[in-house]
């Protein structure tokens, strides 16, 4: 009887783990989907002084998509380190926002995983 609540217990664990890794759960870049947004901020450094301004209906669809068809995703472990001149703001409606900040000639996404943990690619 023990050895059956084992194999139980175990084949419980593998279908937990099964679903949570086909689900995506532990996928890097999850696509965000406009009804999940709620304004989305861009902010620039020019010269001395910060300008921030909210997206338009038509810019925030279209970094909506260009975030979701995004390719070569790589994770950094390591937050980059250089001060960003520029970057966007997602603020969604029930999740952490995300921030896509330019990093030299390319650029980082700051965000919460699945977890609560911070992670950045």
């Amino acid at each position: 009887m023990r050895a059956r609540n084992i194999v139980t217990v175990a084949v419980i664990i593998l279908l937990v783990g099964g679903f949570i890794s086909f689900a995506g759960f532990n996928r890097l870049h999850a696509p965000i989907f406009a009804i999940q947004v709620q304004k989305i901020v861009l902010w620039g450094e020019p010269g001395y002084e910060i300008i921030q301004r909210e997206a338009t209906g038509k810019e925030a669809e279209n970094i909506v998509k260009w975030f979701n068809e995004s390719t070569d995703i790589r994770e950094n472990k390591y937050f980059s380190g250089e001060t960003p001149a520029a970057g966007i703001i997602i603020n969604l409606i029930f999740a952490p926002d995300v921030l896509i900040l330019r990093s030299g000639g390319d650029f980082e996404v700051q965000r919460n995983n699945w977890l609560g943990i911070r992670k950045s690619y």
